[in-house]
């Protein structure tokens, strides 16, 4: 059985039995002979790789342990995890992962995955000092730390209107940190 494919005109890719048939079009033309077979492993991997790319670009993680499941994160603590054989889905935050199901096993090693999205863990922002300028995610804005020996440091930024705003070094709003000025506090 021979399964074929041609991608705007470039190659012709078919399948015949259990390897795959690669013929590119352009050496073809110019008179040479660039016919690519490819056997059942390398065509798993190439598989692979391909998926892993789709994935990064859908912004979504694929459990290792079941590749069926993949979870898309919607900020720190909530993502959706999605059976793709059957179209079944289930939001899950960092709280909620105590009912047992495969769904709540995807979410759980997510997170493992992801220690970036446990609140509860240190970040390097946390022991900014005075002066130091970090750029803070999400919305990336440079904030300065601030702050007096009794009441300990903060980050502050102005805005174009000189409207001030004051946050705390652990506030849950920063998801991203990036240190771009060290402050002479060290």
């Amino acid at each position: 059985m021979t399964i074929s494919s041609a991608y705007a005109d470039a190659s012709h890719i078919s399948r015949e039995g259990d390897r795959i048939v690669i013929i590119d079009a352009v050496t073809k033309e110019a008179g040479e002979s660039l016919d690519i077979i490819i056997g059942p492993q390398a065509e798993l991997a190439l598989s692979e790789l391909f998926r892993a790319e789709t994935d990064k670009n859908l912004g979504r993680w694929r459990w290792p342990t079941d590749p069926d499941y993949v979870v898309y994160a919607f900020g720190l603590r909530d993502v959706k995890v999605l059976r793709e054989s059957t179209g079944a889905s289930r939001s899950f935050t960092t709280d909620e992962l105590t009912v047992p199901s495969a769904m709540r096993d995807a979410a759980r090693a997510y997170f493992d995955a992801h220690p970036e999205k446990n609140l509860d863990a240190p970040k390097p922002w946390h022991k900014a000092t005075l002066g130091d300028v970090w750029v803070m995610g999400p919305l990336n804005v440079a904030y300065t730390v601030v702050g007096g020996v009794d009441s300990g440091s903060w980050f502050t930024r102005a805005d174009v209107f000189g409207k001030v705003e004051k946050r705390d070094l652990t506030d849950d709003v920063f998801t991203t940190g990036t240190l771009i000025w060290r402050g002479i506090a060290r």
